[in-house]
């Protein structure tokens, strides 16, 4: 295999198993499935009723209030996975400004996602 190699240093995960690496990974080794019945909206107008959302889900001790307020959901599922994989490599410790970190961490996800809403602020970044 040529080109970059990748170094991975911390896991962080949101899921529809778990709101943490360990709970997820114990539902896969089980064998659980994160599919539901969908229970945010009514969906007795759609021909399929079930989906594989996150449950249980806060930011609690992860992101303040008022800025997850401004966020998506998927947004928020993927700032809390990387906070995770921070603290699981001990990399809070060093000297880093956390957001322009983070940015870089969901930089990928998010121009794939909906690179019209958040590039400009990557671009603002310098990242």
């Amino acid at each position: 295999m040529k080109g970059n190699k990748v170094v991975v240093t911390g896991l962080g995960a949101v899921t529809p198993l778990g709101l943490d690496v360990a709970t997820s990974w114990q539902g896969i080794c089980a064998g659980a499935s994160g599919v539901a019945d969908i229970d945010q909206f009514d969906a007795s107008a759609f021909t399929t009723r079930f989906s594989a959302s996150v449950k249980s889900f806060s930011v609690e001790g992860y992101l303040d209030s008022r800025d997850a307020r401004r966020m998506d959901p998927f947004i928020q599922y993927g700032m809390v996975a990387g906070i995770q994989a921070n603290f699981s490599r001990n990399w809070v410790s060093y000297r880093v400004d956390k957001d322009k970190v983070l940015v870089l961490l969901l930089r990928q996800f998010v121009q794939k996602i909906e690179l019209e809403k958040y590039n400009s602020k990557v671009v603002c970044l310098g990242l």
